[in-house]
């Protein structure tokens, strides 16, 4: 351990990086970097041209940039592959989603499976509502931010009755559901949900967040609703 304040000398030090680099990287390396200073070519970096090949960009454009992602031969425009999809595959790969969104099912499992990555929480309105029903009718309605309890054609409930009624408590954002983004007045908006619903059988209360100021009407509406 030299001395503290001493000076290693430039041979010194040129000595202790090439033990590390050996340390490291061997002779016998056969790691990515190493293959790619011999000028072997893996399958991903098919076409790479190693930085000690003497050329320069201007001499090849390939250098400083991973082959696959400009050697393609449709040209690359993707992050990942490279790949340049054509129209036609395009419009065929969307034939072939629109089939398997048919199956319900399907359907249902790629929704579910799309919001359990998301990790979808209930906002601060929703948690208020669903506390407000727990405390009126216990075990009676399920908050389904996540999709556990139905999805019903391309809308997802926001409670659902889980005693065997059929009947949706759907909450409505002022904005989201205000005329100045959809253009519909709140009756229009409200009936859109409800006819929805009701192909498949439910009844469907809609509750407006601007309502959650007046707990105990809303309340009274969700008990209205329930014994009706």
């Amino acid at each position: 351990m030299p001395k503290k304040g001493y000076k290693q000398s430039k041979e010194h030090r040129k000595n202790l990086q090439k033990s590390a680099k050996e340390r490291i990287h061997p002779p016998d390396c056969t790691c990515g970097i190493c293959d790619a200073k011999r000028g072997i070519n893996h399958g991903f970096q098919k076409g790479f041209v190693p930085w000690h090949s003497g050329k320069t960009k201007e001499d090849d454009p390939r250098i400083g940039r991973i082959g696959n992602r400009i050697n393609h031969p449709k040209g690359g425009d993707s992050s990942i592959t490279g790949t340049k999809r054509s129209d036609g595959f395009k419009e065929k790969q969307r034939k072939v989603k629109q089939e398997l969104y048919k199956d319900p099912e399907y359907k249902e499992k790629v929704v579910k499976a799309v919001l359990a990555g998301c990790k979808v929480k209930p906002n601060k309105k929703e948690r208020l509502l669903n506390k407000t029903l727990q405390e009126l009718l216990p075990n009676e309605y399920q908050l389904n931010v996540n999709t556990e309890v139905m999805i019903l054609g391309s809308k997802i409930p926001d409670f659902v009755n889980i005693n065997g009624q059929k009947k949706i408590i759907e909450l409505f954002g002022d904005y989201w559901h205000g005329k100045r983004r959809t253009g519909r007045t709140k009756e229009r908006e409200e009936q859109r949900r409800i006819d929805h619903f009701s192909k498949y059988g439910y009844q469907t209360l809609i509750i407006w967040e601007r309502e959650l100021k007046d707990i105990s009407k809303v309340a009274s509406r969700i008990m209205e609703f329930n014994n009706g």
